[in-house]
């Protein structure tokens, strides 16, 4: 079955690179607009959250500090 969320993708992805997932990423997956300042995602966790991007839109991303 096809999810146009992402997160099947985000977890997977999360599992590979050994980290845990954001709770606040999978509470607001379906939201357009993210706010991820101050979410400490560093470089990994945001490698899961690129994929987990390449599957849906948002309309605004906010990540930095």
């Amino acid at each position: 079955m096809y999810d146009a969320t992402g997160r099947k993708v985000y977890l997977a992805a999360c599992k590979c690179l050994d980290i845990t997932p954001v709770s606040f990423f999978l509470k607001n997956i379906e939201e357009k607009h993210l706010d991820f300042k101050h979410r400490l995602l560093g470089p990994k966790g945001g490698k899961a959250l690129a994929a987990a991007l390449e599957v849906r839109f948002l309309t605004v991303l906010a990540i930095s500090n």
